[in-house]
């Protein structure tokens, strides 16, 4: 993920947080309250890309990350529970900030929104990660929701809908001319616990867990733990472990993208595209099942051990994954023509014109990534499920991205015409790291003693 023009800075900020003393190698940093105050000030005129705010029962972690790809983490300890929330110059943080609150108590000072999201009042305590759990009250207060400006319809789809998806209540303001003037998320209507079921489990374990966290993104899940503890407990990963997460975590990639452009063209009453992109998503997770024993690609990343073994990647294994790679390209290159008759229909292109579209500000602000970002600089529009389903077949051997796919203008279908190279992985993305240095962890485990997973998690 790395950001055009404003998204890319970010000195003054991450100048500030390394001037808090070290406790993660170069990459995590502790502010004490005057500190993590003047790091508020900063970010209010300074760009740097706000990922992710989370607590641990002592801490408050902020993630950014320098220059769009160096992770950078600010770390605070609230005093009397209390710590100044980043909302208010970065409103990406405020559902963060309502789920610190709820779930261990740490109260965001000037936040943007202080309302429960979690807690409904039926848990058997509150604040139930933090310190000091406190009682229930009851009966439990009513869900509030925000005003929305100018009347209208109020839409209600959830929690219980039928779906195989986190159940959750959304709620829609609808306008005029069947536009959305407002929609607001309400979670918490089902807990697993992921994240205290992972402490105290050895690391396989946690990583197998970690991997049922979500369905289309399990080699992702999977993958940030296994780099967050290797990262702890400071083993080396092989060229060939990392190079076969990075197929396996494109593979995956491919049908998440398919799913998502099916879904969009289904929105957009595009039946026939639709149809095309699900049998190609059925296809490579079909192909996946028959391969790995799983359609889902679940627990085939494993972590590395401290000499470098038992990881993925041995010789057999990475053969293995760069043929099943093959084939997957070969699967959307097959389909490429049907796709693209469907793509152009006529009047399909001018229905989604015009939807979603997001101005740099607004994104920046929102913290938005993936791969609508690189458009965000020129303001031009946005649609959910931007396909890079072939993005990482030029990096491999005997592949190469075929030259009917680039880069969208407007919309999110993919355009017959010459692939730029920007459709080909950048070369960080699978350059093993140097000899004696380990990748900085993006996952949460910085304490793995005698071998098991420690204060850890995943989002």
């Amino acid at each position: 993920m790395t950001p055009n023009g404003p998204f890319a800075s970010g000195g003054g900020a991450a100048a500030l947080i390394r001037r808090g003393e070290a406790e993660a190698g170069a990459w995590r940093f502790r502010l004490e309250e005057e500190g993590w105050r003047d790091l508020v000030a900063t970010l209010a005129r300074d760009p740097l890309p706000f990922v992710g705010l989370w607590a641990d029962g002592q801490n408050v972690h902020a993630l950014f990350l320098e220059g769009g790809e160096r992770v950078l983490v600010a770390s605070v300890a609230p005093y009397g529970g209390r710590y100044l929330g980043l909302s208010g110059v970065r409103p990406a943080a405020s559902l963060p900030e309502r789920c610190v609150h709820d779930l261990w108590g740490f109260e965001a000072m000037e936040a943007r929104d202080t309302r429960p999201w979690l807690d409904h009042g039926v848990w058997t305590a509150t604040w139930p990660l933090g310190p000091r759990p406190g009682p229930v009250s009851w009966p439990p207060d009513p869900p509030e929701f925000r005003p929305q400006p100018g009347g209208g319809t109020i839409l209600g789809i959830g929690p219980a809908d039928g779906g195989h998806h986190t159940p959750g209540y959304l709620r829609l303001a609808l306008g005029g001319r069947d536009t959305v003037g407002g929609a607001e998320w309400r979670l918490g209507y089902a807990h697993r616990g992921v994240m205290a079921r992972l402490c105290g489990l050895d690391a396989p374990a946690a990583v197998r867990l970690a991997g049922r966290a979500a369905a289309g993104a399990s080699v992702a899940h999977q993958s940030a733990l296994c780099r967050a503890i290797e990262a702890a407990s400071d083993s080396m990963v092989g060229t060939g472990t990392e190079r076969c997460r990075v197929l396996l975590a494109e593979i995956e990639r491919v049908a998440t993208h398919l799913h998502d452009v099916a879904r969009t063209a289904r929105a957009a009453g595009a039946t026939a595209l639709a149809a095309e992109c699900e049998y190609l998503r059925e296809s490579v997770m079909d192909l996946c099942g028959r391969m790995f024993g799983h359609r889902l690609l679940m627990d085939l990343v494993r972590p590395e051990g401290p000499d470098g073994h038992a990881g993925t990647g041995d010789a057999e294994e990475g053969a293995a994954i760069a043929a099943v790679a093959r084939q997957v390209a070969d699967l959307v290159r097959g389909r490429m023509r049907a796709v693209g008759r469907c793509r152009d229909w006529p009047g399909l292109e001018a229905r989604v014109a015009g939807r979603g579209v997001l101005g740099e500000h607004t994104a920046r602000m929102l913290g938005v990534g993936g791969g609508g970002r690189p458009g965000l600089g020129r303001g031009r529009t946005i649609c959910a499920g931007w396909c890079r389903a072939i993005a990482w077949a030029g990096w491999i051997p005997g592949c190469a991205a075929p030259a009917t796919w680039r880069r969208g203008s407007t919309c999110a279908w993919p355009r017959s015409a010459a692939a730029p190279a920007s459709w080909k992985p950048p070369a960080r993305t699978v350059r093993s790291p140097e000899p004696g240095r380990r990748p900085a962890a993006t996952a949460r485990a910085w304490a793995v003693p005698k071998g098991r997973a420690a204060r850890c998690g995943t989002g």
